[in-house]
């Protein structure tokens, strides 16, 4: 290789310095190649599956560049924020969120953050040996090659630091960019909106209190937040994608609780991950292998409704594996009472904390005036799905019964104000308008 440089689908070539060179082509973020920016294998959402936290790693890299370059830095502050950008997601574990969340929410010995850094080296990223740590057969050797930049750079993808706001702040380049990227691969954006994160990123001026930025990124702002919105929209309510997110929560909670798998097991790729799950899915564990093997040929289970409340409080409760297995037990026992037999059903939750929507809030440079771009979205979702739908089939008029009944049992467990969340791939003959 004669040039060190990618072609990116937002931004075009992107050169690459020496020290970032050698950072990209270390194991531990070439694994990042395998792992999706999305936190499912989207179905319906085909352009949601294909780029790569590789890929995405590298834009926010090009940005943080950008920004490096509008501001009077110190060699050692250029390499530190270069380093962080690129950096910032190599100890995300397969599947994203979906593998994180489970992970947070079921008690382990040692827990696994991450955006520390600093943890997983000191712990040799829940390894008992240093060689254990690595991907395809080649050690983790980041730490290694920052040398005296490790502290530093770790310190700003935790979001601490001088530098620390710009990676992970209010409005980082982090989310600057996989915002527009996942849209742009969606096709939710145009090629006039290929541009907006490159724009954008050297007006952030992250300060003491929060973020300013000067009146001309106003429009940018307002762009950026409804690109956000309408993404965020149908990567949380499509009813596929909520689906699978369903299945594969599930069948990572059953290895959790079978001890199949753990915080460690955080280096796997999207495929295995999947791989694994199926191959140590034996005897009395085998229904986790089934679920995989659905999830990978679109066997999804089918969606009986998706409903919303503001009640975001209970989330952490409501959440728990055991919870959930308590609550679909009620809801097949009520569904039951109410004449429909033989269903089988799955609880899932999203928390929509400004997710859907994020405001954005800075100060004018110069004029010191403060501004709030859009809203923040505070919605628990609630996905209950047949696991068997295949072998039983719901009617319309089956499927309008089991609302009625599954809202009571909603209800019942503190969700107030319950209603039922819009399908964002719906038309006027869906049947899921009778639910409206």
């Amino acid at each position: 290789m004669t040039k060190q440089r990618f072609l990116d689908p937002l931004y075009g070539p992107i050169s690459i310095d020496d020290r970032t060179w050698a950072l990209i082509f270390s194991p531990e973020f070439q694994r990042l190649r395998y792992v999706r920016l999305c936190n499912i294998n989207s179905l319906f959402l085909t352009g949601a599956s294909e780029p790569k936290r590789f890929e995405h790693c590298v834009g926010v890299y090009h940005l943080a560049n950008l920004w490096a370059a509008s501001r009077s830095l110190s060699t050692r502050q250029v390499e530190v924020v270069r380093a962080a950008a690129l950096l910032h997601d190599i100890q995300t574990g397969p599947f994203g969120h979906s593998f994180q969340y489970v992970m947070e929410d079921n008690p382990f010995e040692q827990r696994f953050e991450h955006t520390n850094l600093a943890s997983g080296v000191r712990t040799r990223f829940l390894q008992r040996s240093a060689w254990a740590a690595s991907f395809s057969g080649r050690r983790f050797i980041t730490s290694d090659l920052l040398g005296d930049l490790a502290s530093d750079v770790f310190t700003a993808i935790e979001g601490r630091g001088a530098l620390g706001p710009i990676i992970s702040g209010t409005l980082d380049l982090d989310n600057l960019d996989n915002v527009v990227r996942l849209a742009f691969h969606m096709g939710l954006c145009g090629d006039s909106d290929r541009d907006l994160p490159r724009s954008l990123a050297p007006m952030l001026e992250p300060t003491d209190d929060g973020l300013a930025a000067p009146r001309a990124a106003l429009p940018l702002f307002e762009r950026w937040f409804e690109i956000r919105r309408e993404l965020y929209e149908y990567l949380l309510l499509d009813r596929g994608e909520f689906a699978a997110k369903a299945m594969l929560t599930l069948a990572v909670e059953r290895a959790v609780a079978a001890q199949l798998l753990g915080p460690d097991d955080w280096r796997l790729t999207d495929e295995e991950l999947l791989e694994n799950l199926h191959d140590r899915s034996v005897g009395e564990h085998q229904v986790i292998g089934q679920l995989i093997k659905r999830l990978k040929v679109g066997d999804l289970f089918e969606c009986i409704a998706v409903w919303q409340s503001p009640t975001v409080s209970d989330y952490s409760q409501l959440s728990e594996a055991l919870a959930k297995r308590e609550l679909e037990h009620v809801i097949e026992e009520r569904l039951t009472g109410a004449g429909l037999h033989k269903l089988r059903v799955c609880v899932h939750y999203i928390l929509d904390k400004k997710k859907t929507c994020r405001s954005i809030a800075f100060r004018v440079l110069k004029t010191e005036e403060d501004v709030i771009v859009g809203h923040d979205s505070s919605n628990l979702l609630v996905g209950v799905f047949v696991e068997n739908a295949r072998a039983t089939g719901l009617t319309p008029s089956e499927r309008l019964r089991a609302c009625e009944v599954i809202k009571v049992v909603l209800e019942g467990k503190g969700l107030a104000n319950i209603s039922l969340a819009p399908d964002p791939l719906s038309v006027p003959s869906d049947d899921t308008r009778l639910l409206v």
